[in-house]
């Protein structure tokens, strides 16, 4: 840089800016075309974009009106009625429509309706509804696996369960959290976990689908609010809400989700329902055969693409389309990991043992097995 100016008198320096020498000219282009660059981007990210700007929603008033006045063959009897329809589907299950007649009471003649015991040692517990003393049947069943079984693990099957006894599904939820932890508010006070006997503990997974809800829901939501469970599956219902039914002038009643049912401390069950911890991509018509036979080979695209078992080996129920592969047991495992084998390397190098029975085909009881089956190698292997 040309630095011949310094020499200058001083009182040139108040009038005269330095020049720049070639490099400092092409320092100062840059600058200036980089604020111009700038300047021009700013300008534009204010200026108004010309693009199809979103639509306004449509106005139910000016859409009835204009239906009503010029649409041909229908009268107002009908246009009223395909509102009505219309709303009531759009706003389920926070909208449903009892009839005239009151709604019938719940009964307590359905709560757990199935046991089993897999590999010797780990517990399934299904609930078709949650109602009054679910929690000691619970308590019953659990106590009376444990008593012959030594189990690593409990899975709880809350696929198609429903009912709206929040104060039920608090009970239920104490066999499994500990004392004094906050349960459930429903629009009655908040209920807390009080001391109990038969207290449920070791690792456990909830299973939930698209039609766990109310009460079923609310119980799986404790379960994992508290760090007991986990979720398998897919999304729950969202329809965990308190309830206030109404009286039309017709006699028809109308019940409404007037409050989101709450866990712990406060925090509302969301409306689109609870997102699982590990997902389970399946139908519901895939989804209920299973529920009734989870060794029932389906015909299924998501099964599609796995091989059929080769001789002497068994294959494994997958939702993703990965090869089909022989189930381990727990021993296998267990001798894997301390030889230092992976399952994948295991299988590559051709052990194979004899079937035990059918092969668990239902997705998502498969992934709850496996992952109870990792915890428990895990916990057998964790240094002391």
């Amino acid at each position: 840089m040309n630095l011949a100016w310094i020499k200058s008198p001083a009182s040139e320096l108040t009038h005269r800016a330095p020049q720049p020498g070639p490099i400092g000219s092409r320092l100062i282009m840059n600058l200036r075309r980089r604020l111009i660059l700038g300047l021009a981007a700013a300008l534009l990210s204010m200026a108004p974009i010309r693009t199809a700007a979103a639509q306004p929603a449509i106005n139910f008033k000016e859409l009835y009106e204009l239906l009503r006045t010029q649409l041909a063959g229908v009268d107002e009897s009908a246009l009223n009625q395909a509102a009505v329809q219309g709303l009531l589907e759009q706003l389920k299950p926070r909208v449903q429509l009892l009839g005239s007649e009151a709604a019938p009471a719940q009964t307590n003649g359905l709560g757990l309706v199935a046991t089993n015991l897999f590999d010797r040692a780990y517990a399934y517990l299904r609930v078709a509804r949650v109602t009054p003393g679910l929690d000691r049947q619970i308590e019953a069943a659990y106590a009376a696996l444990t008593a012959t079984n030594q189990l690593r693990g409990l899975i709880l099957d809350l696929r198609f369960a429903g009912g709206h006894d929040y104060a039920a599904a608090a009970e239920a939820a104490q066999r499994f959290v500990p004392a004094e932890k906050p349960l459930l508010d429903w629009g009655q006070g908040l209920r807390r976990a009080s001391a109990t006997t038969g207290q449920i503990t070791g690792p456990v997974v909830v299973l939930v689908n698209p039609e766990t809800r109310g009460a079923a829901e609310a119980l799986a939501a404790v379960l994992r609010h508290h760090d007991v469970a986990l979720l398998i599956g897919r999304n729950t219902a969202g329809d965990a809400h308190l309830t206030r039914d109404f009286t039309l002038s017709t006699g028809h009643r109308i019940r409404l989700a007037v409050a989101p049912v709450k866990v712990g401390r406060g925090d509302p069950i969301p409306t689109t329902g609870l997102k699982p911890d590990i997902r389970v991509e399946v139908t519901s018509e895939q989804e209920r055969l299973w529920y009734q036979d989870p060794y029932a080979q389906l015909p299924s695209p998501t099964l599609a693409a796995a091989p059929e078992p080769t001789s002497g080996a068994e294959s494994g129920a997958s939702s993703t389309n990965r090869p089909a592969r022989r189930r381990l047991t727990e021993a296998e495992l267990v001798r894997m990991m301390r030889e230092g084998e992976t399952p994948e390397l295991g299988l590559s190098a051709g052990r194979t043992a004899a079937a035990e029975g059918p092969t668990l085909r239902d997705p998502a009881l498969v992934r709850a097995l496996d992952l109870l089956k990792a915890l428990s190698v895990v916990r057998h292997f964790r240094p002391s």
